[in-house]
């Protein structure tokens, strides 16, 4: 990859202050774990389990990604090779 095309990481702020040590408890996770739910908004320990056992009834439709009926036939036409 040409340094030109390089992608760099863009560190997100939390909006919240939140005490991680005591989520990392709760959660049973990592305290960086806990950053990075803050980081997508996620600002109580309510959510973040939400967040952290969500069931797949709770999951957005993957068909409605852009593409994926492509990536579909794809895999379809894979298996039948």
């Amino acid at each position: 990859m040409q340094p030109s095309q390089q992608r760099s990481w863009q560190e997100r702020k939390s909006t919240e202050a939140v005490d991680l040590p005591q989520w990392s408890a709760r959660l049973g996770c990592a305290p960086l774990v806990c950053q990075l739910l803050t980081q997508r908004c996620i600002s109580s320990l309510e959510e973040a389990q939400t967040f952290l056992t969500a069931s797949l009834s709770q999951l957005p439709d993957p068909m409605a990604l852009s593409g994926m009926d492509k990536a579909v036939d794809r895999l379809v036409q894979a298996i039948e090779a």
